[in-house]
């Protein structure tokens, strides 16, 4: 019996290597840094105005919210470069979103809004740098599904134009260097949330309450964004709901995509308050933009 000798080609040589790169690269980013963590407290009020006895259809809101948080880390480094230490940036980000709405249908209706958006760092070396004053338009459609006394599936599509005028991706220049690295000073970003509240029983006011909301960077800025996934926020949560105010109050998980930094995933107290003027009479039209937190915060665009 003739036993033929194998000769492996350059082409086989070449597939077996890009095979091991494959595998190599995915244990690479397997081994990627995990997420830095970080305990917040979000808080909301939002003032949702139904304005159908002067205009039909008309709606005005006003979100107002207050975050305290302590990320994202502040990196210590050597002469070299290398991380010898983090630290703590406590800091407050604070969101005032007035909006003018028209509901065309129960089902369905468009907002454009304003946002501004400052987020201050306790440190004083710190907030020379990272300190943040941004402001936002933004366009948004809403759409709803409900069985009255029985569960509302709503879905929330928002369009924003971002620009600082202080902070990463602004015309200031610190230290000589420009803040906006050279690159477009306005940020766009694309956000979709889908949301369901469940009665526990039909027409009581206790609900159960969850939602998603997930974010595209759709162009490059010094914030820092690139486009592609920005973050995600999954809701989950109760609800008490009367004709006048709603309170929700529950656990909020965001987890942010960075560029430079390993990500973060942060977990979050969320408490919120609705107040609906005008509703009692009109209790058959949709709200204003759904309750749920809106905004992100300024580290984590």
């Amino acid at each position: 019996m003739i036993r033929r000798r194998r000769i492996v080609s350059s082409r086989s040589l070449q597939l077996t290597a890009g095979v091991a790169a494959v595998l190599v690269g995915g244990q690479v980013r397997a081994a990627a840094p995990a997420p830095e963590q970080d305990l917040e407290m979000w808080s909301q009020v939002l003032i949702d105005a139904n304005l159908d006895a002067k205009a039909k259809g008309l709606r005005l809101s006003l979100d107002m919210q207050l975050r305290r948080m302590n990320a994202p880390l502040q990196y210590i480094k050597d002469m070299s470069g290398v991380v010898t230490d983090t630290r703590q940036n406590p800091n407050t980000v604070v969101i005032l979103r007035p909006a003018i709405g028209y509901m065309w249908a129960k089902w369905g209706g468009l907002f454009l809004g304003y946002a501004w958006q400052p987020d201050f760092f306790d440190d004083r070396a710190v907030a020379r740098t990272r300190n943040i004053d941004e402001h936002r338009i933004y366009t948004q459609l809403n759409f709803r599904w409900q069985r009255e006394g029985r569960f509302d599936l709503s879905a929330r599509s928002r369009f924003e134009h971002r620009v600082r005028t202080h902070g990463p991706g602004s015309d200031d220049i610190v230290d000589g260097e420009p803040q906006d690295k050279g690159l477009s000073r306005w940020a766009h970003r694309y956000r979709q949330q889908f949301r369901l509240a469940v009665n526990f029983k039909k027409d009581a006011p206790w609900q159960f309450i969850a939602w998603d909301e997930f974010f595209f960077h759709l162009n490059d800025t010094a914030f820092t964004t690139e486009r592609g996934f920005d973050q995600n926020r999954a809701f989950v949560g109760l609800g008490y709901d009367t004709k006048q105010v709603r309170v929700e109050v529950g656990y909020i998980n965001q987890y942010v995509r960075r560029f430079h930094d390993p990500d973060q995933l942060n977990h979050v107290f969320a408490l919120n308050f609705i107040i609906k003027l005008g509703h009692g009479k009109h209790a058959k039209h949709t709200p204003a933009p759904a309750a749920a937190p809106a905004a992100a915060p300024a580290a984590n665009h």
